[in-house]
């Protein structure tokens, strides 16, 4: 379902299967077990769930616009109230919730700090950033998207900040052998 909606890269991948793998590729050098790397494979799939329902409302309801052009950031409550409808997926909530908050409590929507933040949004939060920083074009960094290189100075330039100090290091560890985006 977010496949079906998301750009594919020149290799074939959405957002939120790089994400993914980048989440498995993690999950495997801090070495945990098959189960737990299937689960945080889930949760990262998920992540952006929310972002059907506000283009979807964006799209269909043209006098509600406005409440989302000043909330962009609505997609991780979206998400999360739409997950919750669903039995099955309900331990996936908190990953899709948290993953945008930061280490430093800045994030949102619920300023969660440090381990407050569910491990698994956490994990998804940097790999997510990875990708955007790697993928995507935005007026946060200016002409393009970024390189490897670029991507990984950038976060470790967040390490304590943005992002779990531990985790990066297991990112870095993770991505270090590579010369190009992942």
């Amino acid at each position: 379902m977010i496949v079906l909606l998301e750009t594919e890269d020149e290799r074939g991948y959405s957002h939120s299967q790089r994400v993914a793998r980048l989440v498995k590729s993690v999950a495997k050098t801090l070495k945990f077990d098959d189960e737990r790397i299937e689960y945080l494979t889930e949760c990262a799939m998920l992540h952006d769930v929310g972002k059907i329902g506000i283009e979807q409302l964006m799209m269909f309801s043209p006098t509600r616009i406005r409440i989302f052009e000043n909330m962009p950031k609505d997609h991780t409550i979206m998400g999360a109230v739409y997950l919750s409808s669903i039995e099955y997926l309900w331990d996936v909530v908190p990953a899709v919730r948290s993953h945008h908050e930061h280490w430093d409590g800045s994030g949102y929507p619920d300023g969660l700090k440090e381990k407050e933040i569910p491990f698994e949004a956490r994990l998804i939060g940097l790999c997510d950033y990875y990708d955007e920083l790697t993928h995507f074009v935005t007026s946060e960094w200016g002409d393009g998207p970024r390189s490897h290189k670029e991507a990984l100075d950038s976060i470790s330039n967040l390490k304590g900040v943005y992002f779990d100090p531990e985790l990066v290091d297991a990112f870095l560890k993770t991505t270090k052998d590579s010369d190009k985006n992942i």
